[in-house]
């Protein structure tokens, strides 16, 4: 292991262990019209969470994702963000249109479902 090998290692350990966990969160329409899925893995260290990359570790998520449908209604995302929270978390919003019948009809509402890790590793799942 070369000098710069054995200095990143040692002050990645002296920094404390790295978690990661994989995660999914949910938005199930009326009468289990739609659902829509958003998964991701998340690294967190106690003091902080992240996805982008971090102390050798990069997690990841997506909106949209296997396991989402819809049953009479057309579902198409609209966006797919990510940011930090207050309290060093990560935070992951899908935001979905549902229209009635097909995409564009004037019969259509937004929504969101928003996903928040805590520095802890904790979910918190929120929709509107």
């Amino acid at each position: 292991m070369s000098v710069a090998h054995t200095a990143a290692f040692l002050a990645a350990t002296a920094a404390g262990p790295i978690y990661s966990q994989a995660w999914e969160a949910t938005a199930t329409g009326p009468l289990f019209a739609y659902k829509e899925v958003m998964k991701g893995k998340v690294y967190y260290d106690l003091t902080k969470s992240w996805v982008s990359r971090y102390r050798g570790h990069a997690g990841s998520f997506a909106c949209h994702t296997a396991g989402s449908y819809a049953v009479g209604v057309s579902i198409s995302l609209r966006s797919c963000t990510k940011w930090r929270t207050r309290a060093n978390g990560v935070a992951h919003r899908d935001r979905f249109e549902v229209s009635a019948g097909v995409h564009g009809s004037p019969i259509s509402g937004t929504h969101e479902l928003d996903a928040v890790l805590t520095r802890h590793g904790a979910l918190q799942v929120t929709t509107r």
